[in-house]
């Protein structure tokens, strides 16, 4: 190759180089702002915090979003995980009436959070509540691994 075609053959490759790189490095098209990227798996819940004063402590071995029924209304979405805090819950009482509490898993529930199906059952405790609330409640709902109990507690 004589020196005038090494000269055009440079020059050439110089100039694709740049309309390449000018064209990698401005991109083919506008950005668009998709907004934030979201999290791997299911969306996030809105859980609802723990009351003020409450009769009942619930106290999670697994870490777990909860729904919580008395006898088959909805009290609260529960969000409990490894760590040794308690969540208070006020439960209505109604007279010397047992509570029928009931624990689902969020994620069965979900669909149909107002009326679960008793099959998605994970936890059920029939139990007498104090009247009286307080900071510190007396009585603790331990919710740990195992398959569905029936506890009975009281007074």
């Amino acid at each position: 190759m004589d020196d005038q075609s090494r000269r055009k053959f440079l020059k050439q490759f110089a100039v694709l180089s740049v309309g390449v790189g000018s064209f990698i490095l401005s991109g083919c098209e506008d950005r668009v702002d998709y907004g934030p990227i979201p999290p791997y798996g299911p969306p996030p819940i809105d859980s609802d915090p723990p009351d003020l004063i409450g009769n009942l402590y619930i106290r999670s071995l697994i870490p777990m979003e909860l729904v919580l029924y008395d006898r088959h209304q909805r009290l609260k979405i529960l969000l409990v995980g490894w760590t040794d805090s308690l969540y208070r819950v006020n439960v209505r009482r109604g007279g010397n009436e047992e509570n029928e509490l009931e624990m689902f898993r969020y994620f069965d529930v979900r669909e149909n959070l107002d009326s679960p199906p008793n099959t998605d059952l994970f936890k059920r405790w029939s139990v007498i509540l104090p009247t009286e609330l307080s900071e510190n409640p007396q009585c603790v709902w331990i919710m740990c691994p195992a398959p569905v109990e029936i506890g009975i507690l009281g007074s």
